[in-house]
């Protein structure tokens, strides 16, 4: 599997590297060139450096498809849809993520998936994983060019969003009703924040446990946040590998000893402690909002245990190339 891996991995990385996207007619042929060099086995290594480039030029063009085309930039659309993530408050309203199920008068697939929108002076209460109608007018993502400066584009197609905007003041604007709002996972996630920071008012380090426990920073204020970074230790506040593992080797511990005492014997003891070092790692990530980092720790602790659940023995290299497939 180490070789398969790396072959795939350095077509990704090819792909990365260039300039701008290919002609997507060069897709076709890398694929069928790739299923045809499977059938040799020295010609298989290339076959998988063929699907790697193949997967991340298919990856790249959905990608750069989910934005917002120049023509419906500036009008007044009517959509419904759904807040995802913790909206963010601000001095003059809300910012939250929306994804959009319908729009009047148009087809859904013609418009981003997710656009990030501001709701100035709503008088209205939001809450993650509520449904929506409102009236907004949407602009592709864009930023400002500044050498050095934080780079807002970029930032925005990181997170997924294909259009930025704002919600219009309109009489069509409505929360709809939703039986399955309660079961959202950023519903529960904003519940957490609000118990938290009830709890937490009076407490100067109250932002800092919030970013820890469920991934929002808004709380950690700018003179927190120099100190971090003149002491390099910014990268400690936000959830990643050091965090899931340290919670699932927690379970692993807790667990495994916990079924000693017990008596289990039906079940041996490291997959019952390996089992609850997943279902910990996969309720700390989405706690988190299922990040990038997280889903990326989430997949490496799973294979790792799921191997000891299912007891077969994994050499650490196959172990680490798996896990490198499986996250690129």
């Amino acid at each position: 599997m180490i070789v398969p891996t790396f072959c795939f991995v350095a077509g990704v990385v090819l792909l990365q590297q260039m300039a701008r996207l290919p002609d997507p007619v060069w897709s076709l042929p890398a694929l069928l060139a790739a299923l045809i060099l499977f059938r040799h086995r020295k010609w298989r290594p290339a076959a998988w450096f063929l699907l790697g480039w193949t997967w991340a030029f298919a990856a790249a063009v959905v990608t750069m498809q989910d934005r917002l085309e120049p023509a419906f930039e500036g009008q007044d659309l009517l959509v419904e849809g759904r807040i995802t993530g913790i909206p963010q408050t601000f001095d003059r309203g809300f910012r939250f993520a929306f994804k959009i199920d319908s729009i009047a008068g148009f087809r859904a697939e013609s418009f981003p998936r997710k656009v990030r929108l501001s709701w100035y002076s709503p008088g209205l209460d939001i809450r993650a994983g509520d449904r929506w109608r409102f009236r907004v007018r949407l602009k592709q993502p864009h930023g400002n060019l500044n050498p050095g400066g934080f780079d807002y584009e970029q930032w925005l197609y990181l997170q997924g969003y294909g259009a930025t905007g704002y919600v219009r003041q309109s009489l069509d604007t409505k929360r709809l009703p939703d039986a399955a709002v309660n079961l959202s996972i950023d519903r529960a996630r904003q519940s957490i924040a609000e118990r938290l920071s009830i709890a937490l008012k009076e407490s100067p380090v109250g932002g800092i446990i919030l970013a820890l426990v469920i991934g929002e920073q808004n709380g950690i204020t700018k003179q927190q946040w120099d100190v971090f970074r003149k002491t390099g230790t910014a990268h400690l506040i936000a959830i990643s590998g050091l965090h899931i593992a340290l919670v699932a080797g927690l379970a692993l511990v807790a667990a495994t000893w916990l079924w000693v005492r017990i008596g289990g014997l039906r079940v041996p003891a490291p997959a019952v402690g390996a089992g609850s070092a997943i279902l910990s790692a996969g309720v700390y990530s989405a706690l988190a909002g299922f990040l990038l980092p997280t889903q990326r720790s989430l997949i490496m602790i799973s294979l790792v245990m799921g191997g000891i659940v299912l007891r077969r023995k994994m050499e650490p290299g196959h172990t680490l190339a798996i896990a490198l497939f499986l996250i690129v």
